[in-house]
């Protein structure tokens, strides 16, 4: 997978196999693009991961969102307590596995600075490796709006 955008998928035309609901057809997906680590593009880059996986299970894009919003690190006993405190049960995949689907994702769609920040963590909880990802490449909110006010002020309007 060639190349890294905001919001663009694969073009080498890699994908993922999804069955509908019922099982009758089976859809095929075009997987995100890679992610280098340029900070510019996280945001949409996330955006667009978080869909993809949420077609696998609705679980990951709240999972996703609180492993960036927790301060500890997530590890797999939180990923049980959450199980266990949602009442997942069978057929339902555990967190755990969940996790594990993650970690190989993100890793397979990292490169460059993005893919060297995840493999100096030992962990292969793929919640951990959000946390880690997101906390590097994402700008604070704060940040964000600074920079959208500094640009409105400098705005030069034509005279």
């Amino acid at each position: 997978m060639s190349g890294e955008g905001g919001g663009a998928t694969s073009s080498s035309g890699a994908s993922a196999l999804l069955n509908t609901a019922d099982g009758s057809n089976t859809l095929k997906l075009p997987t995100p693009r890679c992610f280098s680590g340029k900070t510019s593009h996280w945001e949409n880059w996330s955006y667009v991961f978080k869909s993809y996986m949420s077609t696998f299970s609705f679980r990951f894009k709240m999972l996703l969102e609180i492993a960036e919003k927790s301060a500890a690190d997530v590890d797999d006993a939180d990923l049980l307590l959450w199980d266990t405190t949602n009442n997942i049960k069978a057929p339902e995949k555990p967190s755990v596995d969940l996790s594990k689907t993650l970690h190989y994702f993100l890793v397979s769609l990292m490169s460059d600075t993005a893919l060297a920040t995840i493999q100096r963590s030992t962990s292969d909880n793929g919640f951990h490796t959000w946390q880690i990802l997101h906390q590097r490449f994402s700008i604070p909110q704060d940040s964000q709006a600074k920079g959208h006010l500094t640009q409105i002020l400098e705005h030069r309007f034509r005279t």
